[in-house]
């Protein structure tokens, strides 16, 4: 096997790994927001619209988690089943987490790529940022439901982050991308 063959099975497994974490992310979204109260206002019509603008600008693979139609039908109250939904999301994103970390240590260790080691590793720290942007705003949007008070402004604001965070991993992760395709 020559050294290319292993830094290639860890780009493409990489790649794919990203996938995964955006389908899992769009799985979240899509439960967190099916849970919160229906109403016929603009702004529920908007993100509903930008939801399916994002699914169709990603062309991942896979755009669905495998778990996806076992917690779907779940009788159960509304927190249970946010609870569970964050739980295997949680589990599901520290999967993802640990095995890049491992990915990257192939890559620094085993093959002394520390180009594609601190790529990858600024993608990572991206996607924590990215993560916590989310996670404010998804609990400011729970906050505003439970205390019937409007925090659209600090919702958009942590939207603008992660905007700007997603935008900022799409193009490193194509950096990624022509890497495997220069060495395929």
């Amino acid at each position: 096997m020559t050294e290319q063959q292993p830094t290639t099975l860890i780009l493409k497994r990489f790649i794919q790994l990203q996938h995964t974490r955006l389908s899992l992310l769009n799985e979240l979204e899509l439960a967190l927001s099916s849970s919160e109260p229906k109403n016929n206002n603009n702004n529920q019509k908007e993100e509903e619209e930008k939801e399916k603008e994002e699914e169709k600008d990603h062309h991942a693979p896979n755009t669905h988690s495998s778990c996806r139609h076992e917690y779907k039908d779940i009788k159960t109250n509304p927190e249970d089943y946010i609870q569970q939904v964050i739980s295997i999301s949680t589990s599901g994103f520290i999967e993802i987490r640990d095995e890049v970390k491992l990915l990257m240590d192939m890559l620094r260790s085993d093959l002394d790529r520390v180009d594609l080691f601190e790529l990858i590793e600024r993608i990572e720290s991206l996607e924590a940022n990215k993560m916590s942007e989310y996670l404010q705003q998804t609990l400011l949007r729970r906050k505003a439901r439970l205390e019937e008070r409007d925090y659209t402004e600090l919702i958009n604001n942590h939207q603008e982050k992660v905007d700007l965070f997603a935008k900022s991993i799409a193009s490193l992760t194509a950096e990624v991308q022509a890497e495997l395709a220069e060495l395929t």
